[in-house]
C-alpha cells in the first residue's frame, strides 16, 4: 500500500457503510444477548420449581415414613397369608 492509501484510511475509515454494520452488529448482538438472558432466567425458574418439589426431592425422614410403613405392611401381609394357609390346612 502506498502512503496516499494508508493516508485516506486513517482519515476515512469511519464511512456512513461502517457506520451501518457496526450498528447493525450491536442491534443484532443486544437482542441476541436480551434472547440469552430470557433463556437464563426460564431456566432459573425452572430450576427454582423443580427444587421446590416435594415429590422428586423429599427429606430422608419423609421417604422413611412413606416407605417404611410399605414394608411392614407386607411383612403383615405375609403372615396373615401364612396364617390363612394353616387355617385353610387345619380345616
Amino acid at each position: 500500500m502506498s502512503e496516499d492509501n494508508k493516508d485516506f484510511l486513517r482519515k476515512n475509515w469511519l464511512t456512513f457503510s461502517n457506520i451501518v454494520v457496526l450498528v447493525s452488529f450491536i442491534i443484532y448482538q443486544a437482542r441476541w444477548q436480551q434472547r440469552v438472558d430470557i433463556e437464563i432466567l426460564e431456566l432459573k425458574t425452572s430450576v427454582i420449581k423443580h427444587d421446590s418439589d416435594k415429590d422428586e426431592h423429599m427429606p430422608f425422614k419423609d421417604k422413611i415414613e412413606l416407605f417404611v410403613p410399605r414394608t411392614e405392611l407386607e411383612r403383615r401381609l405375609e403372615s396373615i397369608e401364612k396364617t390363612l394357609e394353616n387355617i385353610e390346612k387345619k380345616l
